[in-house]
C-alpha cells in the first residue's frame, strides 16, 4: 500500500517509516485494541489485522464461534476494500508514468 502512495505523494525513501509504528500499535499485534482509548480504538477498527487478532484471541479463550467467524469476515471485508483501493492507486501510478513518460523519477 505504501509503494503507490509514496509515488502519488512524491515522498522520499523512508517517508513512511514514521507511520509504521502507529500501524503496529493500532493493528492489535502488541496488545488488544480494546485497551486503547475509545477514539483510538475506532482508528484501530479500520485495520483488518485488529479484527483478525480479535478472532485469534476469542478462539484461544474459547469464545463464541459465530463471533469468531464475524471477526474474520470483517477482517476479510476490510482486506478486500484495501485491495481495491491499492489497485486503483496502482492504476493511477501507471497512468502518471504513461503521461509523463519518465519512469526513473518514480
Amino acid at each position: 500500500m505504501f509503494a503507490p502512495l509514496m509515488v502519488l505523494v512524491g515522498g522520499r525513501s523512508g517517508f513512511f517509516n514514521a507511520i509504521t509504528p502507529f500501524g503496529v500499535t493500532f493493528s492489535g499485534f502488541l496488545y488488544p485494541i480494546t485497551r486503547l482509548p475509545d477514539g483510538l480504538e475506532i482508528v484501530g477498527r479500520f485495520l483488518p489485522t485488529s479484527w483478525a487478532m480479535d478472532a485469534a484471541i476469542r478462539s484461544v479463550e474459547g469464545g463464541d464461534t459465530l463471533r469468531i467467524i464475524g471477526d474474520w469476515g470483517a477482517g476479510l471485508a476490510l482486506t478486500g476494500a484495501y485491495l481495491m483501493l491499492i489497485y486503483l492507486m496502482f492504476r493511477k501510478v501507471e497512468e502518471r508514468v504513461r503521461v509523463t513518460g519518465i519512469l526513473s523519477t518514480y
